[in-house]
This record gives structure tokens, sequence and C-alpha cells, in this order.
């Protein structure tokens, strides 16, 4: 399973999106740029908060891949969110 191309490129994707939505998210919305925005995130506690939301756009990807059949690339996006959870978490409490 790890071994597989497609995984690694699900992974990848799945690593991808987050940063991508937080960047438009800074960009467009907040008409800031990346590294601002997330000091007054951090400032005002909520940098966990909006990390865990933009871990919310994999949820297409995976779905398309589960609708086609196409597991592995499914599973590397699965794989990659549970870093992003691991790594939220200890941000949360260490930092």
């Amino acid at each position: 399973m790890i071994r597989s191309k497609l995984f690694w490129r699900g992974a990848i994707l799945g690593l991808i999106i987050p940063l991508l939505s937080f960047t438009v998210y800074a960009i467009i919305i907040l008409e800031s740029d990346v590294y601002s925005t997330f000091i007054q995130l951090q400032v005002l506690g909520v940098h966990t908060h909006v990390i865990s939301l933009c871990t919310l756009f994999n949820l297409a990807p995976f779905f398309l891949f589960l609708r086609m059949n196409r597991y592995e690339p499914s599973q590397g996006i699965l794989f990659s969110t549970f870093i992003v959870v691991i790594a939220v978490y200890l941000i949360n409490f260490l930092f």
C-alpha cells in the first residue's frame, strides 16, 4: 500500500490542498499575505482552528477518488489528513 506511487501522489495532494486553501483564504478573503495572516491568527489563538477547517477541503478529492474506485490515492489523502491532525494537535498543546 505505502509503496505505491498513487498512494504518495494522493498524500502529496492531501498536503497541498490545505496549503492552497489557506493561501486563498489569506490572499483573497483577508487581502493579506500568508505569513502575517498566520501570525495574526496565532495571536488570536485560532490558528489551529483555521488549519483544521482548511483540511476539510480534502473531502472533495477523497470522495472523488473513492467514487472512481481509485482507492490508493484516497488512502494517501486520508493519510495526509491524519498527518495534519497530528500536527494541529502538537501545535495546539506545545505552542
